[in-house]
């Protein structure tokens, strides 16, 4: 129903593409990405990001291991858009991805140590649940706590069990699943430091 009531209150076809042309943007970058090729130039290497290419920290998360990879993400992508996309702007929305990304390959640089390489935007999507289920506890808290409760589950399984099962198979290889926690974390420290800087501009002004 929530996401029925979202997809509705977009009334025109100008409206739809105003309210979700960041989603769309991504996937057709993604796509652009994985259509060329250039996953393996700028996947994330733990070699080359320490050296002469420090970009890879941020364009690991916007290319796939194959086209199944980046289908099930970009499934995912359009799904949570359809949830959280009206609770944030779009400046907004562009800290949570570029900042959950950023500390995705952070993490995996710092405490992964045994870790050479990783492709995909899931853990990016993880910052995006996160931060989505922040700002919906404002307006929706059932439907935030039910989300953000089915998500932490999901993120301790994987801490303790591994990959769910499948998930390897559909994405055609293995699954990082610290990169999803990481990603989580993101989410939580973006929209809190968002959440800040919007706090002490109105206490600036009054």
């Amino acid at each position: 129903m929530h996401l029925l009531k979202n997809f509705l209150n977009v009334s025109s076809v100008r409206e739809f593409f105003t309210t979700y042309w960041l989603a769309l943007a991504i996937a057709l970058l993604c796509g652009i990405l994985q259509l060329l090729g250039f996953d393996n130039a700028l996947r994330y290497d733990r070699q080359l990001v320490g050296s002469s290419e420090p970009w890879r920290f941020l364009t690991a998360n916007f290319v796939h291991l194959n086209w199944s990879h980046y289908w099930m993400n970009m499934g995912a992508l359009g799904l949570l858009w359809l949830m959280f996309v009206r609770r944030l702007n779009t400046g907004e929305w562009l800290v949570v991805f570029l900042l959950s990304s950023l500390i995705v390959s952070t993490g995996v640089q710092w405490l992964n140590t045994d870790l050479y390489w990783y492709v995909g935007l899931s853990g990016t999507l993880h910052g995006v649940i996160s931060a989505g289920v922040w700002r919906e506890l404002r307006h929706d808290k059932l439907f935030a706590l039910s989300v953000g409760g089915l998500t932490f589950i999901k993120l301790m399984y994987e801490q303790f069990y591994g990959a769910l099962p499948g998930s390897e198979e559909s994405a055609g290889g293995p699954v990082i699943v610290d990169a999803h926690f990481y990603g989580a974390i993101g989410g939580v420290v973006s929209v809190a430091l968002l959440d800040l800087v919007q706090y002490c501009r109105t206490s600036k002004a009054s």
